[in-house]
């Protein structure tokens, strides 16, 4: 049996940001598509920063006997890089790509993939990997305790944010939901950018260390010497702000 899954490419090009270049970590060097009844799911990491993204299942009619648009129950598929990247989007690009692969056996042998484009093909097999249990690295709950982060990492958010953009207006600017020393989460992808898509972005912060991790000294410019505000006193601040605001 052969699927045929509908992918939209600006979606797949931005989460493919996230994945590592890597050759020694090969099963972080692609995008994870998973398959569901309604929908699919594209996650891409390198154990810095992850994207994942949802996008609702396209139904299309297919010209092949048994030939199916949804691969639900279908193992995921570590789509590899290399394919991704020679997807060129332009203005007058079509939406989607077309995925297509045949049902995974009892041989358990890598499935040989076709990504068509514009009217190009990519082809070759998957990723042979088990993908990392990339959920467990998501946060549930945010702290708002603020971190540092390698400007490299946030920078790819938006990246992925341009990628994804309509060309109409400027594109979302990311947001990073910061969660102390733990993984935080990224908003980068504005509601209705992309129909039927959803997504989002892990940052993994950096410990400050060395000569950075003090204040710089600012009074030889700003007459007074910079400090850590207390909560109370950030508090007493943003309630002042807001009474000026009424």
């Amino acid at each position: 049996m052969q699927f045929n899954i509908e992918i939209n490419a600006r979606l797949l090009k931005a989460v493919a940001l996230a994945a590592t270049h890597s050759e020694s970590r090969y099963y972080l060097r692609g995008v994870y598509v998973e398959f569901f009844a309604d929908h699919i799911t594209l996650t891409a990491t390198d154990g810095h920063k992850l994207i994942a993204g949802r996008q609702a299942r396209i139904f299309t009619n297919q010209t092949e006997p048994g030939a199916s648009d949804g691969a639900a129950g279908q193992p995921g598929i570590i789509l590899p890089l290399e394919m991704v990247d020679k997807i060129k989007l332009g203005r007058k690009a079509p939406d989607h790509a077309t995925l297509s692969f045949d049902a995974k056996g009892d041989n358990l042998q890598a499935r040989f993939l076709n990504l068509r484009f514009d009217g190009t093909t990519q082809s070759g097999f998957e990723v042979e990997a088990s993908y990392p249990a990339a959920r467990r690295v998501a946060p549930v709950s945010i702290t708002g305790e603020q971190a540092a982060f390698d400007p490299e990492i946030l920078i790819t958010f938006t990246k992925a944010a341009k990628l994804t953009h309509n060309s109409i207006g400027n594109p979302s600017t990311p947001v990073v939901h910061h969660n102390g020393l733990s993984p935080a989460l990224v908003s980068w992808l504005g509601a209705g950018v992309l129909p039927g898509c959803e997504a989002f972005g892990v940052a993994m912060p950096m410990r400050v260390q060395g000569d950075f991790k003090e204040l710089p000294d600012v009074a030889w410019f700003t007459g007074a010497a910079a400090y850590r505000a207390t909560a109370d006193e950030q508090f007493k601040a943003e309630t002042e702000r807001l009474k000026a605001q009424a």
